[in-house]
């Protein structure tokens, strides 16, 4: 009975101890891990951490794979290189961790800057424009662009005028530097009104007169399209700049490369007026005086012959309406000296400086318009 005892009191022993151990190792099991950020927040540029651990609180990391937004990352790190928010999680063997949401905030921006499409376009062409801080973010659609100064709808600008542009914009309380980009007419010899291209082929320089005291002589640009010859001549298209220039010698100083700007008679190097003709109607006369006028002369070659002399300009004018001309001249151009009433073949240096007065000058002026009145 005493041997009995003791072989239930030993196997008994033994079948707590075989528990016990079984309790032990359940406990000691793998089955979940955790994943945690060392930040919620960063700004692009910066970078997150992320840490593995399991539920007996060992950190896994080094065997885990961290996933953002669904794809694999390389090691427990992730640069952020976009604003956005993202959704993290991480897998070791065959268990899956809790997903976490981190964010990347843009860097507070100190400049912005403007990239445009083209530099160099044709009149009509669509010109695009983006705005990007210095932290790299896009803000083209939040921005303001402005060309010339004047605020327009979108990113988007189409030149209706030759001429250089500039174009800036305004990202909350930051201001661009300005871009410039340059609009050219495709065809050469034409003036170019609402889309419409009107043939300017020849071209003739008025000498009107100098006020020598003023130190100015006073003359017209004017590109043109003749239909017919002799008295049965038309001039359906019909374009004068009326400019000045200086005068600094004793014998008549000819009109030199430039940029003439709309201003008065009494500055040097200005449009004090402008007449259009195209097609036959009449954009701009002395009734109907433009608001703006530029005129640029990028060659100027004076001759003996009117075969050797040319000339190349461009112009612009805005009309009363708000209507712009865009045209340019590239060719041969023929002299007609107002002060002595003829076409002269030869311009150099073969008109005498004509002293006249406003009224003397004005008379001149008619007496050009007298070529498409007659």
């Amino acid at each position: 009975m005493k041997k009995l005892f003791c072989f239930l009191a030993v196997a008994g022993t033994a079948l707590f101890t075989s528990c016990s151990n079984d309790d032990d190792s359940g406990s000691n099991k793998e089955t979940a891990i955790v994943l945690t950020a060392d930040a919620q927040t960063v700004t692009v540029g910066e970078t997150f951490t992320f840490t593995v651990k399991n539920n007996l609180d060992e950190n896994v990391t080094s065997d885990a794979t961290i996933y953002v937004n669904n794809v694999a990352q390389s090691g427990n790190t992730f640069e952020a290189t976009q604003v956005g928010s993202f959704t993290v999680h991480a897998t070791k063997d065959d268990l899956t961790s809790n997903d976490i949401t981190v964010v990347v905030a843009a860097n507070p921006a100190t400049s912005v800057s403007v990239a445009v499409s083209a530099t160099e376009v044709n009149v009509g062409d669509e010109v695009t424009f983006t705005a990007t801080t210095n932290t790299s973010v896009d803000v083209t659609e939040d921005a303001v662009f402005y060309v010339n100064d004047v605020a327009i709808e979108g990113n988007a600008f189409t030149p209706d005028a030759s001429g250089s542009y500039s174009v800036h914009a305004v990202y909350q309380e930051l201001t661009s530097e300005d871009v410039m980009f340059t609009a050219t007419l495709e065809g050469t010899n034409i003036a170019l009104l609402n889309g419409t291209e009107y043939t300017t082929d020849k071209s003739t320089l008025y000498y009107l007169g100098s006020d020598l005291e003023a130190g100015l002589s006073y003359w017209v640009a004017n590109p043109y399209n003749q239909v017919g010859e002799g008295d049965d001549a038309s001039y359906p298209n019909d374009v004068y700049i009326y400019f000045t220039t200086a005068q600094l010698s004793e014998s008549l100083d000819l009109p030199t490369t430039g940029s003439y700007t709309f201003g008065d008679d009494a500055t040097v190097n200005s449009i004090f007026n402008v007449e259009v003709y195209l097609d036959s109607n009449t954009y701009a006369d002395d009734t109907e005086v433009a608001t703006d006028a530029s005129m640029n002369i990028s060659a100027f070659e004076a001759g003996n012959t009117v075969e050797s002399q040319t000339w190349t300009y461009d112009y612009t004018i805005t009309l009363a309406n708000g209507d712009v001309v865009s045209g340019n001249y590239d060719g041969q151009w023929g002299f007609y000296d107002t002060t002595t009433g003829r076409f002269a073949a030869r311009t150099t240096n073969n008109a005498a400086v004509k002293n006249a007065t406003q009224a003397q000058i004005a008379q001149a002026k008619a007496q050009v318009l007298a070529k498409r009145n007659k």
